[in-house]
Order: C-alpha cells, then sequence, then structure tokens
C-alpha cells in the first residue's frame, strides 16, 4: 500500500487507493458532518496537546498528528502504511492489546491503559492511551483513532517523591530513635528523684515534677511524630484480632479515671451493644478513645459530666460516643479538626497544651481498623466526637 502527502480534506488521511474509495475516506464521512465539523476536527487533531494517530482496521497508520511525530521520533512518512507495532517496546504486547482492545467484532470502549512503547533511538517510554473505534452507518469498523499521552513526567515525579519520602522516614526514624536513648535515661532518672521527694531541699521536687511532666509530653510528641509518618508511608502494621467492644471501652474509660478526677470532670459509660464483636487492634483503639477522652476532659467545666456511650447503629455497626458540655467547636475550625497541627480557637478550660496531631492520629488509626470517626458540635452547648466500626456476624 502506498501513502502519499494528505489532502487538507481529509480527516484520517487519503484514500489507499487510487480509484476506489478508501478507508480513510469512510472515516471522513462518519467523523466529519459538513465544512464547520471538518474544521473542528483539524483543528483538534493538529493542536493537541497530545499524540493522535489514525489507523485502519488493520492497524496501519493513516495519519498521525504533530505531537505524535515529536514523541516518537519519526517523520509522518515514515510511520504511514505500517502497522502500529513498530511503536511498541515489546512486541508481544502489540498483540495483546490487538486481542483486548481492536477486536474487529468486538466495540471498543474509550478507555484508557498504559504502554511502553519505543521510540526511533531506541529510547523507551511509557503512555496512557486511550483508543476510539470508528465505524460507518452499517456498524462495519473502518478505523480507529489513538491518543496517547505521555507520562515520563509524572513517573519521574512520583519516583523522586518516593525517594523524599523514603529518605524522610528514615530520618525521622533516626532522629527520633536518637531523641528517645537520652530521654529514657532522663525521665528514668527524674522519676527515681521524684520518689524522693522528701529528701530533696525545699522546691526541687516542685522543679522534678516540672521537669518530669514535660519530658514525658517530649516523648509523647516523639510518638505521634512517628505515628503520623507510618501513617503516611504506610508501614503502620495493625494486631488485629476480635475483642467485645463494650469490654474495650471499659477498660480505657477506667485508664482515664485518674486523668478525670484530676480535672474535676466524671466520666460516665452507658453500653447497650452487650456481646457485640469488633476486630481491631486493641492498643491502638486506645490510643483513638484516649486521645478523644483527653479532649473531652480539657474542654469541660469542673464538676461536668463526659459521657461515654456505645450502641449499635444502622448497617451492622457499632458507635462509640464521647459527648462534652465544653465551648464546642468553632464553625471556622469544623472544616480543619482532622488536620494536622490544627488547633481551635477555643481555648481548653484548663490549659493543657496540647501539638495538634491527636485528631489527625485518630482518623488515620481509624481508618486504618476499617472505622471512620466524625463529630458533632453546636458552639456553647459541646461536643460529641465519635467513631464507628463495622460488627462481626
Amino acid at each position: 500500500m502506498h501513502y502519499r502527502e494528505r489532502p487538507s480534506i481529509s480527516v484520517c488521511g487519503e484514500p489507499p487507493l487510487q480509484g476506489r474509495r478508501g478507508q480513510e475516506a469512510e472515516v471522513a464521512d462518519l467523523v466529519t458532518d459538513g465544512a464547520e465539523a471538518q474544521i473542528q476536527f483539524e483543528a483538534i487533531f493538529e493542536h493537541s496537546p497530545n499524540s493522535m494517530a489514525c489507523a485502519d482496521p488493520q492497524r496501519r497508520l493513516i495519519r498521525v498528528n504533530q505531537k505524535f511525530t515529536e514523541l516518537f521520533g519519526y517523520t509522518e512518512q515514515e510511520c504511514l502504511g505500517r502497522t502500529t507495532k513498530f511503536l511498541y517496546a515489546h512486541p508481544e504486547e502489540y498483540g495483546r492489546t490487538g486481542e483486548q482492545r481492536y477486536n474487529v467484532d468486538a466495540p471498543l470502549q474509550p478507555d484508557a491503559y498504559v504502554t511502553e512503547y519505543r521510540r526511533k533511538d531506541g529510547t523507551t517510554f511509557f503512555a496512557e492511551t486511550t483508543g476510539v473505534q470508528l465505524r460507518d452507518n452499517d456498524g462495519s469498523l473502518i478505523g480507529f483513532i489513538g491518543v496517547q499521552r505521555d507520562l515520563t513526567e509524572q513517573i519521574e515525579f512520583e519516583a523522586e517523591r518516593r525517594r523524599l519520602n523514603e529518605a524522610r522516614s528514615e530520618f525521622v526514624a533516626m532522629v527520633s530513635h536518637e531523641l528517645r536513648t537520652p530521654l529514657t535515661a532522663l525521665l528514668g532518672t527524674l522519676d527515681l528523684l521524684g520518689r524522693r521527694g522528701a529528701e530533696l531541699p525545699g522546691g526541687v521536687d516542685r522543679l522534678v515534677a516540672m521537669a518530669l511532666r514535660n519530658g514525658r509530653r517530649l516523648g509523647a510528641l516523639i510518638n505521634d511524630i512517628l505515628d503520623v509518618e507510618k501513617i503516611d508511608s504506610g508501614q503502620l502494621t495493625m494486631e488485629l484480632d476480635f475483642f467485645d467492644v463494650c469490654d474495650l471501652v471499659d477498660d480505657v474509660v477506667l485508664g482515664n479515671q485518674s486523668f478525670a478526677e484530676q480535672h474535676d470532670v466524671e466520666l460516665r459509660l452507658s453500653c447497650s451493644a452487650r456481646a457485640a464483636e469488633v476486630c481491631l487492634d486493641a492498643g491502638r483503639f486506645e490510643q483513638v478513645l484516649t486521645n478523644l477522652l483527653s479532649n473531652a476532659i480539657k474542654f469541660s467545666p469542673s464538676g461536668e459530666v463526659v459521657e461515654v456511650v456505645v450502641q449499635r447503629v444502622w448497617g451492622n455497626r457499632v458507635r462509640i460516643e464521647v459527648c462534652d458540655h465544653g465551648p464546642g467547636i468553632p464553625g471556622e475550625f469544623q472544616g480543619r479538626i482532622f488536620e494536622r497541627f490544627a488547633q481551635a480557637g477555643t481555648k481548653p478550660v484548663r490549659r493543657t497544651p496540647g501539638t495538634g496531631l491527636g485528631l489527625s492520629i485518630a482518623r488515620g488509626l481509624t481508618e486504618k481498623m476499617g472505622g471512620s470517626i466524625g463529630f458533632e458540635t453546636e458552639e456553647g452547648n459541646g461536643t460529641t466526637m465519635y467513631v464507628e466500626f463495622p460488627l462481626e456476624v
């Protein structure tokens, strides 16, 4: 088959054989409907930011645009009349895509697929390809139009992002380890000094207690940073098992009683979901619920009650609610409540500084365990934070 320079009035090239109406003319009839549509197609084809090509039913190229020649490195004349097999980095891919996507007897869905191609200079690259079948009024296949989007920059960007993430993970792990080692020794020494408070000079016991308290805060911050990094990198592992949800919640509430008493807040548990089993990591669940409880306690006035409610909800799920009677969450902050380092303008009733990482980590851990987290609030009337998990049948 011999191809010459295409006439300007044809959509996908000139007729392949002299004296006979060729496949390209049929494509032109199908795609264009009058001179205006012809001009529109020409503009789209020639000025597309992506590579575009027309092929006959045998996948022989009959027209390519300028982006195609730039992407593959071939001139148009070097391409015309050849099947697209020479463009594939792996020849077997040509046959596979032909069977799956260019079957004459089956309709081609305009979905995208990624293929590795080879340029004229031998270099290879990946591109996202979308193919569309062209059929005449009788349903007969008369050709294809393919669009290739070069993924080189995207792949390089993703590779660089992965490299930076790995470097960040290594850095965070190293720094955290270097901080933890001396901090552990420091906290141990302060704890020993604190136990001998009566033997210390006047006022020193108070300073030791303050140093111990801030050292523990630093330790908690290091753990939070490590958790954020593990969640981001997908390296967070879960030790999942089946637990009675009411037993779990009861243990966590009991573990937070001392903190509540220190702030003159009562914790009250109500569980109507007895014998309800959930699949969770018990330690991580405790971390999530403790965060919700500590926030509720900090924002509750003295003498108030923080209610913890466990109940079955629609969809065979269980909901654990933590309800306080604090100032509520300001409207302008509600959309950012689960973002990192986000802290509402509303001050806690008693000053207990935080990092702004707690709720972000709680969301990450909850979702990792297959659950969801949310809240209901009204300024001036308190907040209900809740987590939901699917029940095991």
